[in-house]
């Protein structure tokens, strides 16, 4: 649970991030916050955690140039290194020796101060005595690549070599990872992708391989074909030795954001049936997620031609894969920019998602909140809504939609009497005229007051019988879905034809979700003679799929 009191003192405890946390460590924990305090419940507390985040993240934009010299200045300061014991087959110290005693070791860092002086002065010799060493510390492994670069002229793959021989002996060292990562996200050209996936595959068979390459993995599909990815993929991961299913899974989510636009459906169909079964492994973030690749397949699986979808929601599809992609500021701009020129067709949503329908458009809307969710943290602070402004707002919506209320809910009445009604009274009817002579008949035979009163009994029984028989049997079970489909058709169409646009028209005057613009509605009217009109376009506005992606769309570019 994230404590509030932390903030804005203390971000860093507020989102529990532990030291040397990347941009990924804090966009997970930030997407954890949200889902605690929602903007529509907690504003005050959500408008906390969004300077938060934002802060942080300035943080790590201003740093990360700065991230290898700072682990070079680290890898020469006595005291840091932890002790590294004797190569017992050598009798050589696993650090230049100085002539110190072993007693001298337990008490000292791994390497001797001059080993700094060294390097200055014999870069080749002090790099060939390291890594002549048997052992070595998480540090001189370090030491060593940058010694590689001198002598190389920063030309060599032997910095690499050094971090990831490092890795393999220490792999639990956040350094060298840290290293590891940074060469692989911005060192290596995309003609070197393969043989560097396939040399880290190599030298480092553990569970380490899956956060290491995934940046590589996501470069390579977006320029190899896809079969020869998924083949390189699949050997890979059979020489990776115990994988941990927790690992291996986050691994998939993330990389399945990029795939899934490129892999075949098959494909994608299969990956996401397997993390499922695996989902009880993976935290809240991956799970979140997970949710959202699992709606963007199901829209990639139902429209094959994207070609043939309407603009508007062939550029919802353009915003999904742009968020996918998203990992860093840039491309993040680039998605907001594109947001907010979609949030200016408010036409376009309404013929792009057409009321009363059978169409199930409901991989988009929530497709769309949970992008909304992530992007809502990162996008500029919306313009204040001013409660006077709103509240007149309302009354003219109420005022202008008021005299057509009773135009768009006779859609009902006109279900109820088709559906319910007029089948009633032709039931009612035709059971009397064919029941009435097959009781009348034997009766009227017997002529006396017991005969009379039998059949006037009869005829009762019947009667009773009949409509008891429609609304137990005949309604139930042949009529009453079909009397709420149409009825639920035809309020929709009469939405679409009297309210639709002037609720759209409403909704571009303020910022607010969905959720809230509503939650007003419901709150201004609460007690008045509009309540019930309130509580009606409450109604139709959470049925209309387009209304809820523009207004979504809306409370982050507006």
């Amino acid at each position: 649970m994230f404590q509030i009191e932390h903030l804005p003192h203390a971000p860093e405890l507020f989102f529990g991030l532990s030291a040397g946390y990347d941009r990924r460590d804090l966009k997970r924990a930030y997407g954890k916050a949200i889902r605690q305090y929602s903007p529509e419940d907690y504003p005050r507390e959500f408008q906390l955690i969004r300077e938060a985040y934002e802060r942080l993240e300035r943080e790590l934009r201003d740093n990360r140039d700065q991230a290898r010299s700072d682990e070079a200045d680290q890898a020469w300061i006595p005291g840091n290194h932890p002790v590294e014991k004797n190569d017992t087959a050598s009798g050589r110290p696993s650090s230049v020796d100085t002539g110190a005693t072993s007693s001298d070791h337990s008490r000292r860092p791994d390497f001797s101060p001059s080993l700094q002086h060294l390097a200055l002065a014999d870069p080749a010799g002090t790099y060939r005595r390291l890594t002549e060493q048997a052992t070595r510390s998480p540090q001189e492994y370090y030491v060593a690549a940058v010694l590689s670069d001198v002598i190389g002229d920063g030309r060599s793959a032997e910095y690499f070599n050094q971090i990831l021989a490092g890795l393999s002996r220490h792999p639990s060292d956040a350094g060298l990872l840290a290293l590891a990562k940074e060469y692989l996200r911005h060192e290596v050209d995309d003609a070197d992708v393969v043989p560097v996936l396939e040399r880290v595959v190599s030298n480092l068979r553990t569970p380490l391989f899956f956060p290491l390459t995934e940046t590589l993995w996501t470069r390579l599909i977006n320029t190899a074909p896809f079969e020869q990815w998924s083949e390189l993929l699949k050997r890979c991961e059979s020489e990776v030795r115990q994988v941990d299913p927790t690992q291996r899974s986050a691994f998939y989510v993330r990389l399945m954001k990029v795939a899934v636009w490129k892999a075949p459906i098959d494909w994608s169909h299969g990956q996401l049936e397997q993390l499922e079964s695996h989902s009880v492994t993976l935290d809240e973030f991956s799970q979140f997620e997970l949710e959202y690749l699992g709606h963007l397949h199901d829209l990639l699986r139902k429209h094959p031609d994207r070609d043939r979808l309407p603009p508007v929601k062939q550029k919802l599809l353009e915003a999904y894969k742009l968020h996918c992609q998203s990992d860093d500021p840039q491309s993040m701009r680039a998605l907001i920019e594109h947001l907010a020129r979609l949030s200016r067709d408010a036409a376009g949503f309404q013929k792009a998602f057409p009321v009363g329908t059978d169409h199930d458009d409901n991989s988009w809307v929530i497709a769309t909140q949970l992008m909304i969710n992530q992007v809502s943290g990162q996008s500029l602070p919306n313009a204040s809504n001013d409660t006077d402004e709103m509240l007149s707002a309302v009354g003219k919506l109420l005022r202008d939609l008021a005299p057509t209320n009773q135009a768009v809910l006779e859609g009902q009445d006109k279900a109820n009497s088709r559906f319910r009604t007029l089948p009633l009274v032709v039931w009612m009817v035709l059971g009397c005229v064919l029941g009435t002579p097959i009781i009348i008949l034997p009766i009227a035979l017997v002529v006396d007051p017991v005969g009379a009163i039998l059949t006037m009994a009869m005829i009762v029984f019947l009667f009773v019988g009949l409509f008891i028989s429609y609304f137990r049997w005949l309604y139930p079970k042949h009529l009453q879905k079909r009397q709420e489909h149409y009825a639920w058709r035809w309020l929709m169409h009469g939405y679409q034809r009297h309210w639709r646009r002037r609720l759209f028209r409403y909704s571009q005057s303020n910022n607010l979700r969905i959720g809230e613009m509503f939650r007003f509605l419901i709150e201004a009217t609460e007690g008045t003679k509009w309540q019930p009109l309130g509580e009606t376009l409450q109604y139709f506005g959470s049925q209309d799929a387009g209304l809820i992606i523009f207004v979504s769309i809306r409370s982050v570019t507006s």
